[in-house]
């Protein structure tokens, strides 16, 4: 059973006024630009994961704070998943492991607590800050935001029972929740938590009362949350992620068997549509639609997300030979591996020709990279020194 604090004073010491809706201005560390819109509420929600005074890159802040937080997979955000994150999570991809459950609707509800002018300024600020605007590409501002209120306020005030609640109850109970609803998930991520904490807000009850018992963090140590989770693994409630997607055991096709704007929308970019609900979608398209190796890992990342289970073995040998480092490398940038052998003097030669360092580059170990368009050219300068038979495909 999870300790509910009788008083204020026993609260961690990140929790500022009560205050309904004030969100108060807070010193900005060194580094934060002199920028209105970093004393607004998103430049707290990255200021929130670091100590005053700490030197910091506001860029890679927002960056970490952006993939620790959007980083999640739940029933309550299946429309909303950020397809494209950089951040890979600890268990292995789809098959042996879940991700962690259910943060990113407590993400969205902050967002669009303002209204649709809020939300769609917070959707550009972290474009920006990430310099990544594919990360907010598949959200429909206007749909994320109704569904993600109604979403959570039913769900705290099942928690929390009437609206009637004292002041002071609500606010220990509702601290009590943010607590399970948000820290347990991210315990291997302390990052990722204190920079939730530093964010969070509920709206209780009606549009013309927010309540926000998160309100004025100025500072958060990691160590100040970590002693509060122990005991609440029960009561933790889990989502799981909404499998909609069918893969045909012939290969090739697949077919929505549930409605689902999110991932009609995703399949329709990388995928071709042949008839409603069905798609065709082999491995040249999935390679098509990915620009980098990581953006190719979170497209397989995805579909594995959405897919009914038991994946066809067509499919999981497709998806693990694109998952197979060199593969991805080599179909998705065009560079072809090559292996050196130990007693080869290419390695040197591409340090001091300029010639040859043109048309080739060294990569881990004794391996060098050749893009296909050079790989004529490299075999020409190869032969003359007589060295064409002394490099092998990896």
């Amino acid at each position: 059973m999870s300790q509910v604090f009788s008083t204020e004073e026993e609260l961690p010491h990140c929790v500022a006024s009560r205050s309904a809706g004030e969100i108060p201005q807070i010193s900005m560390p060194p580094g934060f630009p002199d920028d209105p819109q970093w004393r607004s509420w998103p430049g707290q929600l990255f200021a929130a994961l670091l100590e005053p005074g700490c030197p910091v890159d506001p860029l890679q802040t927002a960056r970490i704070t952006a993939e620790a937080i959007s980083g999640q997979t739940d029933s309550l955000g299946r429309e909303l998943l950020l397809p494209h994150l950089k951040h890979r999570p600890h268990t292995r991809r789809g098959r042996e492991g879940k991700r962690k459950a259910p943060i990113l609707h407590l993400l969205f509800s902050m967002l669009q607590q303002e209204g649709g002018s809020s939300w769609r300024s917070a959707r550009e600020y972290i474009s920006r800050a990430t310099k990544a605007e594919e990360l907010i590409h598949y959200l429909d501002p206007d749909y994320a935001a109704d569904y993600v209120y109604f979403e959570t306020r039913g769900y705290y005030r099942n928690f929390l029972g009437d609206s009637g609640i004292h002041e002071e109850q609500r606010y220990l109970e509702t601290t009590e929740l943010y607590r399970e609803a948000c820290l347990l998930p991210l315990v291997q991520n302390y990052l990722g938590a204190a920079s939730l904490l530093g964010m969070l807000e509920v709206r209780y009850g009606t549009s013309e009362s927010p309540y926000t018992p998160w309100a004025g963090i100025t500072k958060f140590r990691l160590t100040d949350w970590g002693r509060y989770v122990t005991g609440i693994q029960e009561k933790v409630p889990v989502w799981k992620p909404r499998r909609v997607l069918e893969f045909s055991a012939s290969g090739e096709i697949v077919s929505l068997r549930e409605s689902s704007p999110g991932a009609e929308k995703f399949l329709r970019e990388i995928a071709g549509e042949i008839a409603p609900g069905i798609f065709r979608l082999g491995r040249s398209q999935i390679l098509a639609a990915a620009a980098t190796e990581a953006e190719l890992g979170d497209i397989i990342d995805r579909l594995l997300t959405m897919a009914i289970e038991p994946v066809p073995v067509f499919w999981t040998e497709m998806f693990e030979s694109l998952d197979n480092s060199i593969v991805r490398l080599e179909e998705a940038s065009g560079y072809l591996v090559f292996q050196v052998p130990d007693h080869s003097s290419i390695l040197s030669l591409l340090r001091e020709e300029p010639s040859l360092a043109r048309l080739a580059s060294p990569a881990a170990g004794r391996k060098i990279l050749i893009h296909r368009e050079d790989l004529p050219g490299l075999r020409r300068e190869l032969k003359k020194r007589g060295l064409l038979l002394e490099i092998g495909r990896v």
